[in-house]
């Protein structure tokens, strides 16, 4: 989080891929148990992410639309002008929002039904396809300038993660939680981690979600609720979206503070290196 120096060189491994292109499969679930157990049976694809409606309710509660996917082989590209050149995109049209949108068009029954449209205009429980990496990867990307959609007073965004043993029943509480608060997010993801672990560091074995709410002093005392519900199932927040966390909150998400801030201090003694963020949460 910056709080230990600079970064001067980094080296990391890339993926040899034959094509700009990813082999999709889309897969309707109708509630929260489907998408768990589509998780689960997706364990061995390289890429798997979900979008959630956060506002469906009783046996829908948790309905969502998994992506899942592997890069393209040149071979099975199906088109002729894309295995002349597989690492080439084709330009696209893209749409733009110019101006930011009135705060009340981003209102409860416009989300609802925003959510049911996208999950409705997948028309099959199982579809596959071939997608370029931009539409696989980055989605949203094919709308400029799409956080004007929020209005001017813009958006805020949440994430955590629940250890798997704890997921299912941790998240149908907040999925209920926020479904009854009418917050609801239309821009929700779902996501499996792998095993991680380190003194500060987000990722653990389990799911992760991630919510974009529009900035209102509602939406932060739902936040806030949803705080102690992540507490009380063992889960963690990521910090790099965080912009109201309180100090004791933060205390008791990571355990290992103590380790890391004597760390800190072994390298840092003058603490040279501090943000806004860690002075609101950790008084540095």
């Amino acid at each position: 989080m910056g709080l230990t120096g600079i970064i001067l060189e980094a080296t990391f491994k890339l993926k040899k891929i034959e094509s700009a292109y990813i082999k999709q499969e889309t897969i309707k679930a109708y509630n929260l148990d489907e998408i768990m157990e589509y998780f689960e049976q997706s364990q061995n694809y390289t890429y798997s992410v979900s979008w959630i409606d956060c506002l469906a309710k009783g046996e829908h509660l948790g309905r969502s639309i998994l992506m899942r996917g592997e890069h393209a082989l040149k071979e099975e590209l199906l088109d002729v002008r894309l295995i002349k050149q597989p690492l080439v995109l084709e330009e696209k049209r893209k749409l733009n929002v110019p101006i930011d949108l009135p705060n009340f068009l981003l209102n409860p029954l416009s989300v609802k039904a925003f959510n049911a449209f996208y999950f409705s205009k997948a028309s099959k429980d199982l579809f596959k396809s071939i997608v370029d990496y931009d539409t696989f990867f980055y989605p949203l990307d094919s709308i400029h300038n799409w956080n004007r959609i929020y209005g001017k007073r813009g958006f805020t965004q949440y994430q955590f993660v629940l250890p798997k043993e704890s997921s299912k029943e941790g998240l149908k509480v907040i999925l209920n939680k926020i479904a009854q608060s009418n917050q609801g997010s239309f821009l929700a993801v779902l996501k499996l981690f792998g095993k991680q672990d380190s003194l500060i560091s987000f990722p653990m074995e389990g799911y992760t979600l991630a919510l974009d709410f529009p900035i209102s002093q509602e939406v932060f005392k739902l936040l806030d609720y949803l705080d102690s519900i992540v507490l009380d199932y063992n889960g963690r927040f990521y910090f790099t979206k965080d912009v109201r966390l309180k100090k004791e909150v933060f205390v008791k998400n990571y355990p290992h503070i103590e380790q890391f801030l004597s760390i800190k201090s072994k390298y840092d003694p003058k603490n040279q290196f501090s943000s806004i963020q860690s002075k609101r949460i950790l008084g540095l």
